[in-house]
């Protein structure tokens, strides 16, 4: 789980979760340390000033994507601006990234998925135990999942489409959220601390057809940058 998120982290690896994931010794559980073990900068990432390539960029792409990206705030889209500033051609990286996440948005319908709730709904929170706890000192969502719990035998019964359709969903609702705390707060968060317990995990979790439903759904949640 480490490996595929350090993989395909929006952030390369500036974000909490990649920061803080420790496993605690001697037990099977992954938890993150919610202390302050993150650096200073790691706090101030987020709300720090945009400076003139920031600027620049935001604007650009406003301009080439307008009428596209309607739906995506500022902070969205400012992800994608510091994600891939490093890159050779950050330019270039960026522009293409960003309407990977426009055209992927599009075709799942997730400008619209907050409108009414996926077929399932209840049942998929009942076989997939996750939720918000409350927030940091800082302001920042404190996600748990216990993917231990989670079996394959229950999504595939459940259905792996509606599962993806249901966790979607779910995932835009904590950017939302964030996007909400922001404003109330008058300072950007774009980022959320994730409480991962592994308790149970084992082999009868890593069958043939639950890895390559996770790579397909990583593959999708890297293109709209939903929760990581």
């Amino acid at each position: 789980v480490v490996f595929v998120h350090r993989q395909l982290c929006a952030l390369k690896h500036n974000c909490l979760y990649c920061s803080l994931f420790i496993a605690k010794g001697g037990t099977t559980s992954l938890t993150l340390s919610m202390a302050s073990s993150a650096s200073p900068e790691t706090y101030l990432f987020e709300d720090k000033p945009l400076d003139d390539y920031e600027n620049k960029m935001m604007g650009t792409l406003r301009k080439k994507f307008a009428g596209r990206d309607g739906a995506i705030s500022d902070s969205y889209a400012l992800m994608f601006v510091r994600g891939y500033r490093n890159e050779k051609k950050p330019e270039e990286e960026t522009l293409k990234k960003y309407e990977e996440m426009l055209q992927t948005r599009s075709e799942l319908k997730i400008d619209k998925i907050l409108d009414s709730y996926p077929e399932g709904y209840e049942k998929y929170n009942e076989i997939y135990k996750i939720g918000i706890l409350g927030n940091t000192k800082e302001g920042r969502p404190v996600y748990y999942e216990r993917l231990g719990l989670l079996t394959p035998k229950a999504v595939n019964e459940f259905g792996y489409e509606k599962f993806k359709r249901c966790h979607i969903r779910m995932q835009e609702e904590i950017r939302v959220r964030k996007e909400i705390l922001s404003r109330k707060m008058g300072s950007r968060i774009f980022k959320h601390v994730v409480v991962l317990d592994m308790d149970g995990f084992g082999v009868r979790c890593i069958a043939p057809k639950i890895v390559i439903f996770i790579i397909e759904f990583y593959e999708a949640r890297r293109n709209i940058r939903l929760l990581f």
